[in-house]
């Protein structure tokens, strides 16, 4: 446990309450990060905001410390890091190899579709240092690594075709990879700010989750210098990949809402990160809407198993390192959900003895997910 108190004056807090015509909101500099990289050449500026009145919220995002863990650090630290250093493409021969190997695991071809390519006459000319799917796969889990997978098997009273296994990530060590991801240097926002067309302040603009009222109401519920990181998930059904056995799943996705919304909506950004796949098993029970039940009550459960830890951080809050190792002290509230279970579904959270549609993040405070049918689910 970091006591942050002891740097609060080593290092003041950044910002201050403004209200004029030109706020520099702090950025990133790209020299520190090594890194300069242009998604699709865009440049995600929004010219409104440069000719609008700007108010930032005072004392946020304050940095702790400068020796924080970055992403780099970690692909350095990595045990093939020195076999790097003469071939930056290891395990892989070169360049080339690097780039067959990963048209073919990005690829929808099964295992024995991608042996059956290896054979072919033309490819063995390339002496590729692997020969079938299985050595491919070998050689792709010797490259540096993100957040674990973990497989939890769920017990159920209730009979299936097959056992209900759980493939998830820790979604805080997920967020600490988007968060100190050099690739997003220059596209994080850590203030809360209010926009406005004019000096007078009548018409209010809201593009970014920062710009919202949300993020400045839980602002002022955190300690001074506390940074906001709001946590968007997603999901919708649809198939893992062959080379499973064409098997399908709910894959739960999460992101930054700190990201600019231009990148995060740009799919070349990848600024999604796989953090589980939801099982969707077949139940055996003879009536049909026992089935559907039993299903959504396990969607309820897996989502509690794989976002306590989250829930957890944001009632406690965590130190995180920044792209170019600040560390902030960080509270991780859940700004939006984007999913499309069958049927549709409400995240909801049980007051009383009725259901409620809550704000998120009164949801991520109490620590109470519920899903439950739309058909079901109360009028905001």
């Amino acid at each position: 446990m970091v006591d942050i108190l002891r740097f609060v004056e080593l290092i003041p807090p950044q910002q201050s309450l403004q209200s004029t015509s030109e706020v520099d909101v702090p950025q990133f500099n790209a020299e520190d990060s090594m890194m300069d990289v242009d998604f699709d050449g865009a440049h995600f500026e929004d010219e409104g905001e440069l000719l609008s009145e700007v108010e930032v919220y005072e004392g946020t995002g304050t940095c702790y410390a400068q020796d924080g863990v970055t992403f780099l650090d970690l692909f350095d630290a990595d045990e093939y890091a020195e076999c790097r250093k003469e071939n930056l493409f290891y395990p892989f021969a070169s360049k080339e190899e690097w780039e067959v190997a990963d048209f073919l695991l990005h690829s929808p071809l099964s295992m024995a579709a991608i042996n059956q390519f290896l054979e072919l006459p033309m490819i063995h000319r390339l002496k590729l240092s692997f020969c079938n799917a299985k050595e491919l796969r070998s050689r792709a889990e010797m490259l540096p690594k993100g957040p674990s997978w973990k497989c939890q098997t769920i017990p159920s009273l209730n009979h299936t075709k097959g056992p209900i296994r759980l493939f998830w990530r820790d979604p805080v060590e997920c967020l600490e990879s988007l968060f100190s991801n050099p690739l997003f240097h220059d596209q994080l926002d850590f203030v809360p700010r209010c926009v406005y067309m004019t000096s007078a302040r009548l018409l209010r603009v809201y593009s970014e989750w920062l710009t919202g009222d949300s993020a400045w109401e839980i602002q002022d519920q955190l300690p001074r210098g506390a940074t906001v990181l709001g946590t968007v998930l997603s999901s919708d059904k649809t198939n893992i990949t062959n080379m499973t056995g064409a098997r399908v799943a709910h894959p739960l996705l999460l992101c930054l809402a700190n990201i600019h919304m231009n990148t995060r909506t740009k799919l070349s950004s990848r600024a999604f990160l796989l953090m589980a796949l939801l099982p969707i098993p077949q139940y055996l029970h003879s009536n049909p809407w026992m089935r559907g039940m039993l299903e959504d009550l396990l969607m309820h459960e897996c989502l509690s198993i794989v976002l306590k830890p989250l829930m957890k951080a944001a009632e406690i809050r965590i130190m995180m390192s920044d792209p170019v190792g600040n560390v902030c002290h960080c509270f991780m509230p859940l700004a939006s959900i984007y999913c499309r279970y069958p049927g549709g579904m409400y995240a909801c959270m049980r007051a009383q003895e009725n259901f409620a549609v809550y704000p998120w993040h009164h949801i991520w405070s109490l620590g109470t997910l519920f899903i439950i049918p739309s058909a079901r689910a109360p009028s905001p």
